[in-house]
């Protein structure tokens, strides 16, 4: 999560580069039965929940992380018979949500919302999440 809502949180590597701590959508890459990757830039958000049944896994980069693996990536398979509980499903849900609210930056956090008195996405914190 992000620690600010209105504000992106950075990490600073030695070289002076900065790079954003929350996921991405590029940190997730959706992968066929055959191993072929289901690009979802410049789908609309109910193509990109429609795809759920032709992913079999994805695969997710940890940019950066406090145990210093940076970069490292996991592969999941789908989990059809737990849908509700699938993480596949839960983060092409959260990609979905990014598409939808905020699809012109889609270099910046995935976890975003709208709060009721607002009409510009908020990034998800801890502390929302902790509210929740």
């Amino acid at each position: 999560a992000n620690k600010q809502m209105k504000k992106i949180t950075y990490h600073t590597w030695g070289s002076g580069t900065k790079i954003v701590r929350s996921w991405i959508a590029k940190d997730f890459t959706f992968y066929d039965k055959d191993g072929v990757q289901i690009h979802l830039h410049g789908r609309s958000s109910d193509e990109i929940l429609s795809l759920y049944r032709t992913i079999q896994y994805i695969k997710i980069t940890w940019r950066i992380q406090k145990n210093r693996r940076n970069g490292q990536s996991l592969k999941i398979p789908v989990e059809r018979s737990h849908e509700q509980i699938c993480p596949v499903c839960n983060v092409l849900q959260i990609v979905r949500r990014k598409v939808r609210l905020d699809p012109m930056n889609l270099d910046t956090p995935v976890c975003v919302y709208v709060a009721k008195n607002s009409t510009s996405p908020l990034y998800l914190t801890g502390a929302k999440v902790k509210s929740l």
